[in-house]
C-alpha cells in the first residue's frame, strides 16, 4: 500500500512539474484570447488530474488504514503507530476500538508565531497554483486581442 501511495504521489509531483514548465511556456507568450484559453484549458485539465489523484490517495488511505487495524492489530494504545494511522491520526471507530487513545495533535506549522498547520499541505499549495493561473488566464483572455 505504501508502494502504491508513493507512486501516486510521484505522478502527481512529477505531473506538477510538467503543469508548470507548460504555464511558462504559454504564459510567456499568452497575450491574445488563444493562450488565455490554451492556459485555462491546460488548467482545468490538470485541475481534474489532481482531483482523481485525490480521490485514489484517499482510497489507499483508508485501505491502509483498515489494514493495519484489522490485519495487524494496530488498536488501544498502539492505534497510531502505524504509517497510515500515524501519518493521517483518523481516529478508530469507537464501536470496532473502544479503548484508542485520543488523537494525537497534528504536526505544527508556525509563521509568524501563529500555527498555520491547518492551512499549510500540499493540497493547499495545488489549489492555490490552480486558482492564480486559472484567473491569469480568465484575464488575458477577456483583455486578449483577437
Amino acid at each position: 500500500m505504501a508502494d502504491y501511495q508513493r507512486s501516486v504521489d510521484t505522478f502527481r509531483f512529477t505531473t506538477l512539474g510538467f503543469y508548470l514548465a507548460a504555464v511558462g511556456l504559454v504564459a510567456g507568450n499568452a497575450d491574445n484570447r488563444a493562450g488565455g484559453a490554451l492556459l485555462l484549458g491546460i488548467t482545468a485539465a490538470l485541475a481534474l488530474l489532481e482531483i482523481r489523484n485525490r480521490s485514489l490517495l484517499r482510497t489507499i488511505n483508508v485501505r491502509g488504514l483498515q489494514i493495519e487495524r484489522e490485519v495487524w492489530g494496530r488498536t488501544g494504545s498502539r492505534a497510531y503507530e502505524g504509517f497510515f494511522s500515524g501519518r493521517h491520526r483518523i481516529p478508530p471507530d469507537k464501536a470496532v476500538d473502544p479503548t484508542a487513545g485520543p488523537k494525537p495533535p497534528p504536526d505544527e506549522s508556525r509563521m509568524f508565531g501563529r500555527t498555520i498547520s491547518r492551512y499549510v499541505g500540499y493540497t493547499t499549495g495545488f489549489d492555490l497554483l490552480f486558482l492564480v493561473v486559472a484567473l491569469y488566464s480568465i484575464y488575458v483572455f477577456v483583455r486578449g486581442h483577437a
